[in-house]
């Protein structure tokens, strides 16, 4: 998850079989708290040109993290103050994008969840219940916050609010990463992050990109998902934030209600890219289990893998598309 202090480019590794060879070409990172991975499957360029443009991918994607998680990025200066803030061109298209997110998930995602993440201490070391009192106040200040797209890539918020992007954020620097590619001449490849993928371009069945979930650490069932070219986001109940009355909450925070929702085992969601897959991955952690199947069927453009767990044991569902891509892998 993006909750960590981001320090990149600790660990490097090149694999370099040929660009224009039988083999793809791959370069991975381990960074503090993310590994990167991007690869390239079918493209006419050569060698050089290729470990360039993994070089450039991976430079988008460090930039566009440390525009949002650095303590000297842009979007810290902006929640920090309201005075208005110029930010790079990439992050105030990000920023003139948010509305439409709001309005695609019928504002079970908001960018401006910062403040009831503190009030929660979601991010500290010592997690906190606020009271009925506290947390419609705090409700009322995120409604209330407004962000100002200025000239000259200028922002400010109106309000007093913070803004939180959450895995939308890491979604979107993958996307960026995987434009330098496409971009370049890389027919087909993928780029991975932390359990979110976007894949492009036609594999061969050897080559065929497969992203695997392990909802339980502790146990061998294992899930395997061969989507078609677009964004996976998974989103784990392990990687909980909080504990309230005996139950695991996630770091996700219901914007209607103010309140921590419990998670899934694994959620997966497809999407054509992985901003988009992250951003409704988001919101159906929000929607009530029952809605959430439904949603999806009335929507062309996302599919979703959940795996639960009951009093009966462990089981999953998918919707109608994704059930196409899954493989149970048993032991």
């Amino acid at each position: 998850m993006i909750y960590k202090p981001i320090m990149f480019a600790l660990v490097f590794s090149l694999v370099l079989p040929g660009c224009d060879g039988d083999e793809p070409m791959s370069l991975n990172r381990e960074t503090e708290g993310y590994h990167f991975a991007v690869k390239i499957i079918e493209s006419g360029l050569s060698r050089g040109e290729c470990s360039n443009l993994m070089e450039e991918a991976f430079e988008v994607f460090k930039n566009r993290i440390e525009m949002i998680e650095s303590d000297n990025g842009a979007l810290k200066k902006l929640n920090s103050g309201r005075v208005s803030v110029e930010v790079p061109v990439d992050l105030y298209g990000l920023l003139s994008e948010v509305e439409s997110f709001h309005a695609a998930t019928e504002d079970l995602w908001d960018v401006r969840i910062g403040g009831l993440r503190e009030l929660w201490g979601i991010d500290s070391d010592v997690s906190l219940t606020p009271g009925s009192v506290e947390l419609d106040s705090a409700l009322q200040v995120m409604k209330q916050t407004e962000i100002e797209l200025l000239d000259k890539n200028r922002v400010s918020l109106k309000g007093d609010g913070m803004l939180y992007f959450g895995r939308v954020a890491l979604g979107w620097a993958v996307d960026g990463a995987a434009q330098v590619m496409i971009e370049g001449g890389v027919g087909a490849g993928s780029v991975e992050v932390d359990g979110i993928h976007r894949l492009w371009g036609k594999t061969s069945p050897e080559n065929n990109h497969v992203m695997t979930v392990k909802p339980l650490l502790n146990d061998s069932t294992i899930y395997s998902i061969a989507a078609d070219p677009g964004g996976l986001c998974s989103i784990y109940l392990r990687d909980v934030e909080a504990e309230i009355d005996g139950e695991e909450l996630t770091g996700l925070i219901n914007p209607l209600t103010g309140m921590p929702v419990p998670g899934y085992l694994n959620l997966t969601v497809w999407a054509p890219d992985a901003t988009a897959a992250c951003l409704y991955a988001e919101a159906m952690y929000v929607m009530k289990p029952g809605l959430l199947m439904r949603w999806v069927e009335m929507n062309d453009s996302v599919s979703v893998f959940v795996v639960k767990d009951d009093a009966v044991g462990m089981f999953a569902e998918t919707d109608s598309r994704m059930d196409n891509w899954v493989t149970l892998n048993l032991p």
